[in-house]
């Protein structure tokens, strides 16, 4: 029986070969994008997964505020918090504090072997470390004692690549390190002493180098204070593992309540608290100052989570409709088995084991596209995706469950359509389709019009916003400037120092291809390091500002072309400890002066600092960080020798090449040893996009394969309607009716559930649409032409998927048809 049932499905896909193959592409569509985007959520949320107790691991963050406005709310805390936690709290079983020297500072870390052979590169992920990271954060070690490991001030742990990077084949253990930075000028030599596996890149902490924290207090009693006991600045970023079985809830009212204890130093209407975030909550769920790296969004994947859920549906959809319009052509067939005895469960079974066999062979293509296409597809689309999860027992199951789940929803009802057909009408040709089947299949119809109208139109406004941020007026001009970082090895003496910095400003200066060069302590696209309260001298007590201030030298307004709007820039006829600050419009406006000018001459000062400067200029508003960010009050003082990036402003006509190797030798000139490395403004700028572009890239793909899904549906059951209508059709024609008039009467019940569809999904639009967008301080509106376009391209793509088989239908020749 069974085999005679596979003959039969056989011969029907032979027979309907255009039915088979559009079903086919359909589900594999559907499938490959639904299984495409399962891999990129399980990717994004099984971040920290392995780590052993990620569940009673937390971060603690920190949040302050001045006079009810919020100073910072970020991932750091002060050194001192995560001792004086641990001595207060017995639900703390350890702690871990990590200082990100790769992101604050410029770091090089080189080896020199007995041949006198270097080797040096910079190095981003690096960290100063706890010796409890080890065991709370699971790091897997291939060489070394993990007990000991990061136990001893001047030690230093490497992955695996670096090892290979840095010492070949050889045994890395007991070698020496020399590590420099620019932020504090270290100079270390630290000893290997393990080497570990480098963890999965689904982890907001990536690192190559591990260095024992102890290192950084070993230099004396005012460091020992600053990275231990200290309270006064954010360094660290701070987790602690909780004993098994402490309440959650319990332990941040604890934290909480432990916070008030240490805040009697603070100043009057200064508030702060502790930030509790569950480490696997970061990725997906903070956006906190200080991160360690850009987190994911949960909102995005939450809506790839509904696209795909969306197209799978219209695949499934396709396949309902065109069996359901196919019924009539498959009655006859009924018919004679029921005839001969079949009864309806047998038939149901034979009709369900088709759906089970097209959804089971779509998955098998699915399967085998994503196992060769993922790789590229990854690279692609610029996800972190990873080859396919071959050894992943949940993408697995999500794929039984598919089928399973795929091939019921898809043959029930068209199985339990076909088989309540009887045979006496059947036989007599009195069958035709009820209207609650014809009312199934438009209403099915509507919804994947809906879905490709939402997508259409999220496509149109998501671009456009990209859009808007790349190309909005910053208030400065980032095109052509060219950064280079300080170098992490300075010489040891200031007035040397000062000299090196001079002589590379002048030599570059000297260039053919270059118009102004500059330094600053802090890069547009990165968030300023120092945020304070500052107070005009003579207000009134409690009315502070909260302002980002950073030092740049006299040319640093000129370069970037800030827009001046009051006083002057920073002076060389003025003593530099005489000179005043520079601050943005909406600082002045925060001090009570709608008129930039009124601003010119108060005294700034920064509380609990000896700092009282002058304004001497205010500048238009600039964006320092991304348009998701509204501006913050800014502040910029003269300081020409802690810069630490150089911005080099290349002429537009100058040779790129030929200028950067001018800067190179220069480079190697002033400061020997180090290792030139650049970059342009204007893409770093735009790395802070970069999710939100991989979110549109991906967003108009997965739309536009809806269309394509839809359409293949619209495309055979306007072949059945035509079908079932041709006789009309001719008829019309020996009346004399126009092709027009034809095309139309066929198309009209096509575009009237087009209109229902766009009806329906406007406001959900709408409301998608805003949620995402809110996302953004800088944002476009929703205009009714997005709307308007999503619909004409419906229509557009909708005739166009018709008109094959309608055209088709108008030109036959009346006399054939109705003979027959």
């Amino acid at each position: 029986m069974l085999k005679y049932k596979f003959l039969l499905l056989y011969r029907s896909i032979l027979k309907e070969r255009s039915y088979s193959f559009i079903n086919i592409t359909g589900l594999v569509i559907g499938m490959v994008s639904f299984l495409l985007i399962a891999q990129y959520v399980i990717h994004e949320t099984s971040y920290e997964d392995h780590i052993e107790d990620q569940d009673r691991i937390y971060r603690i963050g920190l949040d302050y505020s001045a006079s009810g406005e919020e100073v910072f709310r970020s991932a750091e805390n002060y050194p001192g918090a995560a001792s004086f936690i641990k001595r207060n709290l017995p639900e703390i079983k350890e702690y871990v504090r990590l200082f990100d020297v790769g992101r604050k500072s410029n770091v090089v870390v080189s080896y020199q072997d007995e041949k006198g052979n270097l080797e040096e590169y910079k190095q981003k992920e690096s960290f100063f470390a706890d010796p409890s990271f080890l065991s709370v954060f699971s790091v897997k070690m291939a060489l070394g004692d993990p007990e000991t490991a990061l136990n001893e001030p001047h030690s230093i742990l490497i992955s695996e690549d670096q090892a290979s990077r840095y010492f070949g084949n050889g045994n890395p253990i007991g070698k020496v390190l020399r590590m420099q930075n620019d932020e504090y000028g270290d100079d270390f030599l630290l000893k290997v002493t393990g080497v570990f596996k480098k963890p999965k890149s689904s982890s907001h902490l990536k690192y190559d180098i591990l260095i024992s924290y102890s290192t950084l207090y070993s230099r004396g009693s005012y460091a020992s204070d600053f990275f231990q006991n200290s309270w006064q600045r954010k360094h660290v970023h701070t987790y602690v593992q909780l004993n098994q079985g402490v309440d959650e809830d319990v332990f941040k009212s604890n934290l909480a309540s432990l916070m008030k204890t240490h805040d009697h130093d603070l100043p009057q209407d200064h508030k702060r608290s502790f930030v509790v975030q569950s480490i696997k909550d970061i990725h997906l769920h903070s956006d906190l100052a200080d991160e360690n790296e850009a987190n994911g969004n949960a909102r995005s994947v939450y809506i790839f989570i509904v696209i795909g859920i969306a197209i799978l549906l219209m695949a499934w959809i396709n396949y309902i409709n065109l069996a359901t319009a196919r019924s009539l052509t498959r009655a006859k067939e009924v018919g004679v088995q029921k005839v001969m005895g079949g009864q309806r469960r047998q038939l149901v079974g034979q009709f369900m084991m088709e759906s089970f066999v097209f959804n089971g062979f779509a998955i098998a293509l699915s399967v085998g596209i994503l196992f060769y296409l993922s790789p590229f597809l990854s690279g692609f689309m610029g996800l972190e995706i990873g080859a396919f999860p071959v050894k992943q027992t949940i993408f697995w199951l999500l794929i039984a469950v598919l089928w399973i789940v795929g091939s019921v929803l898809s043959g029930w009802y068209p199985a339990l359509i076909l088989s309540s057909y009887k045979a006496v009408d059947v036989l007599k040709g009195k069958l035709s389709t009820s209207d609650r089947t014809a009312s199934l299949r438009k209403s099915l119809v509507v919804f994947q019009f809906a879905a490709s109208s939402v997508l259409i139109t999220g496509t149109i406004i998501i671009s456009d916003q990209i859009n808007f941020m790349l190309s909005e007026n910053l208030g400065f001009n980032p095109e052509q400037l060219l950064i280079v970082e300080r170098a992490a090895g300075l010489p040891g003496e200031e007035e040397e120092l000062k000299n090196s910095i001079d002589r590379f400003k002048r030599n570059l200066e000297s260039l053919p291809g270059i118009s102004l060069v500059s330094t600053a302590q802090s890069i547009p696209g990165k968030k300023m390091k120092r945020l304070f309260s500052l107070s005009e001298q003579g207000s009134v007590p409690g009315r502070e500002i909260t302002a980002q201030i950073s030092g740049a030298d006299y040319d640093f307004i000129q370069t970037l072309e800030m827009n001046l709007i009051a006083g002057r820039g920073l002076s060389r006829d003025i003593s530099p400890s005489n000179e005043g600050v520079i601050i943005t419009r909406s600082m002045a406006e925060k001090m009570g002066y709608k008129e930039p000018q009124d601003a010119l001459d108060k005294i700034i000062n920064i509380n609990g600092d000896d700092f009282a400067k002058p304004v001497v200029g205010v500048i238009e508003d600039y964006h320092h960080e991304s348009l998701k960010k509204n501006t913050i009050p800014t502040m910029y003082w003269l300081n020409r020798y802690d810069g630490e990036y150089f911005f080099v402003k290349v002429k537009a006509n100058a040779g790129l090449d030929t200028t950067v190797a001018g800067i190179e030798q220069k480079w190697t000139e002033a400061f020997p040893g180090n290792p030139f490395d650049y970059f342009f403004l204007e893409d770093y700028f735009n790395q802070q996009y970069l999710n939100d572009v991989r979110f549109k890239k991906l967003f108009n793909l997965f739309a536009w394969l809806s269309i394509f899904v839809g359409c293949l549906g619209l495309f055979n059951l306007s072949a059945y309607t035509v079908n079932q209508r041709i006789r009309e059709v001719c008829m019309r024609k020996v009346l004399g009716a126009g092709t027009p008039h034809i095309l139309l009467l066929l198309f009209r019940q096509f575009f009237g559930l087009i209109a229902i569809a766009v009806i329906i999904a406007v406001p959900f639009t709408i409301h998608i649409l805003n949620g995402w967008l809110n996302g953004f301080a800088y944002r476009i509106n929703i205009d009714a032409w997005a709307f308007i376009l999503s619909t004409a391209a419906i229509f557009i793509v909708s005739t166009a998927a018709m008109s094959f088989q309608t055209i088709r239908a108008v030109k036959a020749n009346p006399i054939d048809i109705l003979k027959n």
